[in-house]
């Protein structure tokens, strides 16, 4: 094997010269931004599971200024805002975010760091954040603000050859297991006005790589995950475990917000891939309707909706007596036989057994139109994020719901 290298082209970058603080032309404010130039923001988490949204290549020795900025737009707590390297195995820089706060990871032949700085920023409004050198030192603000400085070294060039350098937007180029901390790498945000090493999006020549847009990003948003029509999620069921005290019981919460007008849906069912569920709940005639099977047609567990468009938190509590459907003070009971009830239980013990959030897989969306939010979901008191899903379509919003029905813009789920 060939020696490694003595120096970073991913350091040499940070000890380039910094931008004079005369030129001010690209470092604007957000607010100093036309509202037009929103049409450059860009999503990132509906591509995460297909790949990066965003592929950027540069030639390093035409690169003078090593400065990047943009803003930024989340509800999401974990994922990759822009990963890059020039050699995945030896050189690479991360900058994520973890519990809401930025994370940066750096590995290359000089220094292997894992460090976060700065306040929460999954509070659904914009943020501005610039990585760039001051001297030796990696600096990164954010509105403004220096959170964070790291100290680097690096070896003269010397006449060393530089490799290109890739960047990518909402993904990594390796398996995340791979990363110096694990990360669930898909980040639903929205990121736009942005400048890499001091070049803005639109001056690429060639253009970057993109994913094809599953989504836009609409101007007004909020916590939860949207569920269009047609899309699942499936949580295992083996590591969601009943209670152990007797008698057996399972519990979910949903704080459940309808979305547009649309005909029946299902919001959730228990069973295996594949197979009809064992008991399912549905929205249909304006009524939460429990039932056995994958039919709300014959539900006995029937509540009518609150009036209001946001809903009271709904509780389900799965149990031997049956399962109990409240909605405040408000309950509606679906009795199970001895037999109806092993069968729910039973569940938990089948490798496959799941709890399914929206349609059945391979549903036909017309079939199940409406569209809904969860701006509250547990089970069994545990918060389930569905970016750690067993399996998710591509055009669930996993961390925003959309608050008008008419900006919430996707392909048909795959």
């Amino acid at each position: 094997m060939a020696d490694l290298p003595l120096w970073s082209p991913l350091l040499l970058l940070l000890l380039l010269p910094p931008e004079a603080s005369s030129d001010s032309s690209h470092a604007l404010s957000p607010q100093s931004h036309p509202a037009n130039l929103d049409s450059d923001a860009l999503h990132l988490g509906s591509h995460g599971r297909l790949g990066p949204a965003l592929n950027m290549t540069f030639d390093l020795t035409k690169v003078t200024r090593a400065t990047s900025y943009f803003e930024l737009r989340t509800w999401d707590p974990e994922g990759v805002v822009f990963y890059g390297d020039t050699d995945p195995k030896y050189d690479w820089f991360l900058l994520g975010l973890r519990e809401g706060r930025v994370e940066i990871q750096l590995h290359n032949p000089h220094a292997r760091v894992t460090v976060a700085a700065g306040p929460k920023l999954n509070d659904g409004k914009w943020h501005r954040m610039e990585v760039s050198n001051k001297q030796d030192m990696v600096v990164l603000a954010i509105d403004g603000d220096e959170v964070l400085k790291l100290h680097q070294v690096s070896k003269p060039l010397a006449g060393a050859p530089l490799p290109p350098m890739k960047i990518v937007l909402g993904n990594l180029l390796f398996p995340p297991s791979k990363l110096r901390l694990p990360l669930v790498p898909f980040l639903d945000a929205c990121l736009r006005r942005s400048f890499w090493l001091n070049v803005p999006l639109a001056s690429f020549s060639p253009p970057p790589t993109r994913h094809p847009p599953l989504r836009a990003c609409e101007p007004d948003s909020g916590p939860g995950a949207y569920f269009p029509p047609g899309s699942q999620a499936q949580f295992a069921l083996k590591d969601l475990r009943p209670r152990g005290e007797d008698p057996w019981n399972f519990t979910v919460e949903l704080g459940l917000r309808p979305v547009g007008a649309g005909g029946p849906t299902r919001i959730l069912a228990f069973g295996t891939p594949g197979s009809d569920p064992v008991l399912s709940l549905h929205l249909r005639n304006q009524a939460f309707v429990l039932s056995l099977g994958g039919s709300a047609a014959e539900g006995r567990g029937s509540l009518p909706r609150a009036p209001s468009g946001l809903e009271a938190p709904l509780l389900l509590r799965l149990g031997p007596a049956g399962a109990a459907l409240s909605l405040g003070p408000r309950e509606a009971v679906l009795p199970l036989a001895p037999t109806s009830f092993a069968a729910v239980a039973a569940l938990w013990e089948q490798p496959h057994g799941a709890l399914i959030l929206g349609s059945a897989p391979g549903s036909d969306p017309r079939a199940s139109p409406a569209a809904f939010c969860l701006e509250r979901l547990l089970a069994q008191g545990q918060i389930l994020d569905p970016d750690r899903a067993q399996s998710l379509s591509d055009a669930v919003w996993s961390h925003s719901c959309p608050r008008d029905p008419g900006n919430a813009t996707q392909i048909p789920p795959r």
